[in-house]
């Protein structure tokens, strides 16, 4: 048992400061406010089932600051890789937004036409949404943005709102994914599928995206030899 708790601690270490630098709690406000939202539900006559979608966006919003690193600086030069640390951040929140979504899920049972409502299908949208999110976090770490999480969160209101107009403009064929589950809603995993590549590509460290430059500033003689 001592060994286990001997191997445990070096874990316990590492994830208390970044637990306290991925603001986990406001992350943790998202899931809040959503299930909030559906206790004010309850209180109305017939609540429409579709308004999961809502409580989902509420739940996913904030997760663009489990991105959020004001030490950026000092911690660049740290062993640890970008990568190695955005996905301890991830192991801490993912859990935190998928808990409070799961029980939105099973306590939205009381709203109007949920039991024709493709729960399954919403689910993957609301998925679709929280890995747009992190992309954008990601994206605007990346270029030096002090507080990604923030942008993360306003980029995705304004995209979800460029959905809503831009469906509403272009015919049904056309492949723009839709804020309701129907035909078109399998185009979600595209949205899934480009944000987590862009998520990977920008948890490269910087002195990755150039590893030929290296090699060459390596092997070439000083100005002295």
């Amino acid at each position: 048992m001592s060994l286990r708790l001997r191997c445990a601690a070096p874990v316990v270490d590492l994830a208390r400061p970044a637990a306290r630098a991925a603001r986990l709690p406001v992350v943790a406000a998202g899931p809040t406010l959503g299930l909030a939202l559906l206790a004010v539900l309850s209180l109305t006559e017939h609540p429409s089932a579709l308004l999961l979608v809502l409580v989902g966006l509420l739940t996913v919003a904030p997760i663009g600051y489990l991105f959020d690193d004001a030490a950026a600086d000092v911690t660049a030069a740290s062993p640890s890789t970008l990568a190695r640390r955005r996905l301890l951040r991830l192991g801490l929140g993912v859990p935190v937004v998928a808990t409070g979504w799961l029980v939105a899920v099973d306590r939205g049972a009381f709203l109007e036409g949920y039991a024709t409502l493709p729960v399954g299908a919403l689910s993957s949208e609301i998925l679709a949404l929280a890995c747009f999110t992190l992309a954008v976090a990601s994206i605007a770490a990346r270029r030096g943005d002090r507080a990604p999480g923030t942008t993360a969160a306003v980029g995705l209101l304004v995209a979800v709102a460029a959905i809503f107009l831009v469906r509403q403009a272009v015919p049904p064929s056309w492949p723009v994914p839709e804020l309701q589950p129907n035909v078109h809603h399998r185009r979600w995993w595209w949205v899934t599928a480009c944000s987590l590549t862009a998520v990977v590509w920008t948890s490269r460290d910087p002195a990755e995206r150039h590893p030929r430059r290296r090699v060459l500033a390596r092997t070439r003689p000083s100005p002295g030899a």
